[in-house]
């Protein structure tokens, strides 16, 4: 993938938009000559006054003229001699470079992205702690109110002895203790509907039950 730097330096050689330039640049595995090749090739930039094309002596490398600064119209010169000449090292070199922009390229952009996923974490993480530290979990009998905890410490609990709080909540209802939730932050009503649902139905058990026992 092209670096920031890579696509800039070629826009600025090459009147063409940041996706061309981009796209050019993973297509010539982050090489500007060869960017540039692909991009005339396209007909995205017109070809230089004394730019072309060369096979190189050896017909394997491929020169470009001077309108982009690569060479002289003379001759242009052979980045991509294999035959491991001074101009041939340099060729591999730009395009090791050019690999190693791309790399740090890619590594910024994952840390970036890991770094924004840990602090979307962060901040619900906080909202969430917020809510719960904020909204209270009450326990009342005959309009009194017996206690008053935090929702955070009733979850920790529910996560510490689920099946022992649950069954004292139930056996709770039975007993006449009424739950509810109350908050400043967050609309408590639909739980407290389904806390009073519970509460009523634990009530026509516990009548249902008593004229049965009186019946016998």
């Amino acid at each position: 993938m092209a670096s920031l730097e890579m696509v800039d330096k070629l826009r600025e050689r090459a009147n063409v938009t940041f996706d061309e330039a981009k796209a050019a640049l993973d297509a010539a595995d982050g090489d500007i000559l060869e960017a540039l090749i692909y991009l005339e090739k396209q007909g995205k930039v017109p070809p230089p006054q004394g730019g072309f094309y060369s096979s190189g002596a050896n017909g394997r490398g491929r020169g470009y003229g001077e309108g982009y600064g690569y060479g002289s119209a003379g001759g242009g010169f052979d980045d991509f001699d294999g035959s491991g000449g001074e101009r041939g090292r340099r060729g591999r070199r730009r395009r090791a470079r050019g690999r190693d922009r791309a790399y740090d390229y890619d590594d910024h952009e994952a840390g970036r992205r890991a770094s924004a996923f840990f602090q979307s974490v962060a901040r619900f993480l906080r909202k969430a702690f917020h809510i719960g530290n904020t909204t209270m979990f009450e326990v009342s009998r005959h309009d009194e109110e017996i206690i008053k905890v935090p929702l955070t410490v009733m979850v920790i609990a529910m996560i510490i002895g689920f099946h022992i709080l649950l069954v004292l909540l139930l056996a709770g209802l039975f007993f006449g203790y009424r739950y509810r939730f109350s908050s400043a932050h967050v609309d408590a009503n639909p739980m407290n509907s389904v806390l009073n649902s519970a509460a009523d139905v634990a009530d026509s058990l516990k009548e249902n039950f008593g004229k049965h026992g009186g019946n016998e």
